[in-house]
């Protein structure tokens, strides 16, 4: 039988490393639902066809 240290150890590396599983799975997701909701926001600001004022198809750059 292993001793209480050595399971000690097994169990902090496979709780380590499923930390930073989740982590990442989790910095995806988030990533995700900001891209998600820039997309959104930018739809929404978008004017639709002939709707759009003509000041707003002219570029900004000087």
């Amino acid at each position: 039988m292993k001793q209480p240290v050595d399971l000690a150890r097994r169990f902090l590396a496979v709780a380590d490393r499923d930390i930073k599983t989740h982590r990442d799975w989790i910095a995806k997701v988030v990533a995700g639902v900001r891209l998600w909701a820039e997309t959104e926001v930018e739809a929404s600001i978008k004017p639709q066809g002939s709707q759009a004022p003509a000041e707003n198809t002219t570029s900004h750059t000087e």
